[in-house]
């Protein structure tokens, strides 16, 4: 409501840590929390959302979880390597869990959350992370993997009509209805000279998706309005209702400057500005790119232009003058 009576429609909000344990503690699927108001609330959050016409997606993971064990039984759940040992991080916090299992436990969510008029899931690592799982009796090879994170996209769109993957690889395109966290640079090997959106360019026109430069988070909201253009990113930011002084001590404490009543005009004025750009451009294959240290020449399929210049002067590109830190379509 507060970002509609600013201008902005067609919010798609990504709750995290709407879990009773909070965010970024896995597995914790349900129920949801009492703080965050649990099923009655989540509810009255669909409702007021469909009103000024947003949507509203729960993030969860059923890749991974803690290695402490709360909540989850290593042996019955944890995927495992050919040396019979749990697949964790060097430092053995977080271990990746068998899919197969946790589909029974979202199979039991979507009966659950049926009614709730959420509008779909959201799959931390689905679209970025592939593993074998060779644990005695429930083995799981990577197509098995690939078919069963098809199965909890599938149960979501037919559920709750959509559905969202962390990563672009190509096996979750096909269910997906969005796309976030995308990557936006290389590996930065030596034998590269520059970075270019290869992966968006392939994207561009067929899937709408965001990047991981969160407008709050970045260094120039200029900027990073320059470079979800350049992109083709849906604007994303991560926000709440109460002062992030609260998170303190906790797995967000880097959601810093996040209180949603610090950034409602900023975001009201991005949108009318970035919005009349994107609509011309977001249903179009790029067909051309030219990069320069400071400039960009993106073409897309029906001869529009999108010029950026990222310098701090103006400069001329195609023959047209850009200010400084700003874009023209043409």
């Amino acid at each position: 409501g507060t970002l509609k009576k600013s201008g902005v429609d067609g919010v798609r909000l990504n709750l995290l840590g709407w879990q009773s344990k909070g965010y970024n503690n896995y597995p914790a699927h349900l129920p949801v929390s009492r703080k965050a108001g649990g099923i009655k609330g989540l509810k009255n959050l669909t409702k007021t959302a469909a009103k000024t016409g947003a949507t509203v997606q729960l993030l969860d993971n059923f890749a991974e979880g803690d290695f402490d064990g709360s909540g989850i039984s290593i042996r019955r759940e944890a995927a495992y390597n050919m040396q019979k040992k749990p697949l964790a991080d060097t430092e053995q916090t977080k271990l990746l869990l068998d899919v197969g299992v946790g589909f029974d436990a979202f199979k039991k969510n979507v009966k659950k959350l049926s009614g709730t008029g959420i509008n779909g899931y959201s799959f931390d690592l689905f679209g970025s992370l592939v593993y074998d799982n060779v644990a005695s009796g429930r083995q799981l090879r990577r197509q098995e993997y690939i078919d069963k994170v098809n199965y909890y996209l599938e149960l979501s769109n037919k559920e709750f009509g959509s559905s969202a993957v962390d990563g672009a690889n190509c096996y979750a395109l096909k269910n997906a209805g969005f796309i976030y966290n995308l990557p936006d640079c290389s590996s930065g090997e030596f034998i590269y000279d520059m970075d270019v959106p290869f992966l968006q360019t392939v994207l561009h026109g067929y899937r709408p998706y965001s990047g991981r430069d969160f407008g709050n988070f970045s260094n120039s909201v200029e900027t990073a309005v320059l470079g979800w253009l350049e992109y083709g990113y849906v604007p994303a930011f991560v926000l709440g209702e109460e002062s992030p002084s609260i998170l303190k001590n906790t797995k967000s404490e880097g959601f810093f400057y996040s209180r949603i009543d610090d950034w409602t005009d900023t975001i009201g004025d991005i949108y009318k500005d970035f919005l009349p750009a994107y609509q011309k451009i977001k249903n179009q294959e790029i067909s051309d790119y030219i990069s320069t240290d400071k400039t960009r020449e993106i073409t897309y399929e029906n001869g529009t232009k999108l010029l950026i210049n990222y310098d701090d002067e103006p400069c001329e590109i195609c023959g047209v003058t850009v200010e400084a830190l700003s874009y023209k379509i043409i």
